[in-house]
């Protein structure tokens, strides 16, 4: 199945230079394929060993409104697209948004449909033959949520204040999957205003995006005994504009704790099984250097990294997926490449570079993640090949 091209009703979409993609393929390839000389410039698959394991992947690409699942070897097994047209008819006030030009998050539904994230613009539900079920212009952006009939987004609203710049409030807003219709949200800029650090809620002479919460995670009974300000179905989220990880109540909307720790502008907070703190760390090693950290529950104690030697760098975006058994899924979004690392020794043992590419650009892969066959049972199985179900 070949990669789905933009219609050309589509804005442009998310480039970055080609360049940056090709200096990490050929670290990559003299790190771990043993060669001596600077390897072509590739694209797909690039790594791919047994110990990368079965499975399928979500991928969405900067280069159109698209999204794919792409196997262990590749090949694309099914997509998703939708002209920005189609989804928002008659909004022609929408259609020059950057974001208009493809998805920033998409989340699959068990039926094969799929739900995505146009960035600060809306959110769309899709068939699994990309036909629209509903759309809603909701200011949606960067992540959400999928728990019983419920979808719960990160939302926004812009307000003006007085002579300086638009500020931008941030909300956990509640949809009914089957229509889009909003339940109730809540603000999680009044939460921290209200909390015991209001000073983050103060927005900056030069920018009104005061909080620029950029990940959502819904805590689970065993997640939520890990604090005893926690409780089932609370909401960990993420500031990039002040680098802290905080939990809101789900019931009240409150903001019941709150962290920082040697992390920067960081993306995709989550806690997994084992109750291990995990993020993509954008500027916290330093100039043009970024790194996936491991940490305890609180974010107190740094239990592991992984940053390629130094060569990991994603200034915005990012993405990691902890894997059930003991790897490590890491996207670079910005040089459109991921990583499947071996946690314990840093080995890769799988690497993909987005296709996407043109006139010396390549499109932004914004998350690549793992999805076992067990949650696609309308998928048909490729036969053969490195990683293929038997």
């Amino acid at each position: 199945m070949a990669l789905a091209q933009p219609v050309a009703t589509d804005p442009p979409g998310r480039w970055y230079p080609e360049a940056e993609a090709e200096r990490i393929a050929q670290l990559q390839a003299l790190g771990y394929l043993g060669a001596t000389e600077p390897a072509p410039p590739v694209s797909g698959v690039t790594v791919q060993t047994a110990r990368a394991g079965d499975g399928v992947n979500l991928l969405s690409s900067g280069h159109a409104p698209y999204a794919a699942l792409v196997a262990m070897d590749g090949t694309v097994l099914h997509q998703w697209a939708r002209a920005f047209s189609d989804s928002f008819p008659g909004r022609p006030e929408l259609a020059d948004h950057r974001s208009a030009g493809s998805w920033r998050h998409v989340t699959l539904l068990p039926d094969g449909g799929l739900l995505a994230i146009h960035e600060g613009i809306g959110l769309v539900r899709l068939g699994q033959d990309s036909r629209l079920i509903w759309a809603v212009p909701n200011r949606a952006h960067h992540d959400l949520v999928v728990h019983d009939g419920r979808v719960f987004v990160l939302t926004r609203a812009l307000h003006r204040r007085g002579e300086g710049l638009p500020v931008l409030e941030d909300f956990v807003a509640e949809l009914s999957l089957a229509t889009g219709e909003r339940v109730r949200r809540f603000s999680v800029l009044r939460a921290v205003a209200a909390s015991d650090r209001p000073q983050w809620a103060e927005p900056a002479v030069d920018s009104g995006d005061v909080l620029h919460t950029n990940s959502l995670w819904r805590l689970t009974a065993t997640q939520a005994q890990l604090h005893p300000a926690w409780s089932e179905g609370d909401w960990l989220l993420g500031s990039r504009v002040h680098g802290f990880v905080a939990v809101m109540a789900q019931d009240t909307g409150a903001l019941v704790w709150s962290t920082t720790g040697p992390w920067r502008r960081q993306h995709d907070v989550q806690l997994d099984a084992d109750g291990q703190l995990w993020l993509f760390d954008n500027q916290g090693s330093g100039e043009g250097r970024s790194r996936v950290l491991a940490l305890d529950p609180h974010g107190q104690q740094v239990l592991g990294q992984w940053d390629r030697g130094g060569a990991l760098y994603s200034e915005v975006l990012g993405a990691v997926q902890p894997l059930p058994d003991g790897q490590l899924l890491v996207t670079e979004s910005t040089r459109g490449r991921a990583w499947q690392v071996d946690r314990g020794t840093g080995e890769v043992v799988w690497a993909y570079t987005n296709p996407a590419q043109r006139e010396g650009l390549i499109g932004a892969l914004y998350a690549v993640r793992r999805v076992p066959w067990a949650e696609v049972p309308w998928l048909p199985r490729p036969s053969g090949g490195i990683g293929d179900a038997p």
